[in-house]
């Protein structure tokens, strides 16, 4: 796991890096422009070093909110997949036996001392609610994921709400809540990063994980739920015909 979230944090310092030479690059082309009064009264205040150590903070920030959307949109495809799979297989379900109940129904209206008991929305809905037993630990994984993604990304996005309040904090009293600020200047939001960005990079390797996990468990879920389906209809085929039968 150490392994794993080091890579983590490695790939947020290399987009990061990534990111600062882009900048650079466009900085070249407008190194003809004006240097500003709030631009000469920053370097003045945190010298060169801590210059680039603010910006060092800010494209970190920036590399933090690239991983987190991303890890966001994999959640999101992955609920989205399984939502899918749930609606699939209910519909499939009951698109094999929508034939069979109607002409069951049509039977018993033709011949109502047959079965005066049946009601084809009861049967319908009886129906509908063996195949949603099928779906159900489906629907857990979905409720599971939701719930823990979005706390896991709740927690990667205040890593990196943090990360960007580093230049205010370390230039700030020493009553940081992160207890470094004493350190002062460039010193500080380096020191901050480094423990900030373990944070993060453990986040987002939980919300990964978490993603891992559920799309392995939701595919044995998967298969299990098509075998429960085709056990449903095959059963309330079985019976609709029997019904069928018993009425000549």
């Amino acid at each position: 796991m150490s392994k794993t979230i080091g890579m983590w944090s490695l790939s947020l310092l290399l987009l990061a890096g990534t990111i600062i030479k882009s900048n650079a690059q466009i900085e070249i082309y407008e190194s003809t422009e004006t240097i500003t009064d709030t631009e000469t009264t920053t370097e003045a205040l945190l010298g060169p070093i801590g210059l680039v150590a603010d910006n060092f903070a800010s494209m970190a920030v920036d590399a933090g909110a690239i991983g987190t959307t991303q890890l966001e949109e994999a959640v999101q495809r992955l609920l989205s997949e399984l939502q899918r799979n749930i609606v699939n297989i209910n519909s499939l379900g009951m698109a094999q036996l929508n034939q069979q109940i109607d002409q069951t129904n049509q039977v018993f209206l033709g011949n109502p001392d047959c079965n005066p008991a049946w009601n084809v929305i009861d049967f319908t809905e009886d129906v509908s609610r063996q195949l949603n037993v099928c779906t159900a630990p489906l629907d857990n994984s979905i409720l599971l994921l939701r719930d823990n993604g979005r706390s896991m990304l709740n927690t990667a996005q205040s890593f990196v709400e943090q990360i960007s309040q580093l230049p205010a904090l370390c230039q700030g009293s020493d009553m940081s809540p992160l207890n470094f600020a004493f350190m002062g200047g460039s010193n500080c939001i380096l020191e901050g990063m480094s423990r900030l960005n373990q944070g993060l990079a453990q986040a987002m390797h939980n919300v990964s994980l978490l993603v891992s996990r559920i799309r392995h468990v939701a595919q044995q879920q998967l298969s299990q739920a098509e075998q429960c389906s085709e056990l449903v209809v095959t059963q309330m085929s079985n019976a609709l015909y029997s019904q069928r039968v018993n009425c000549f």
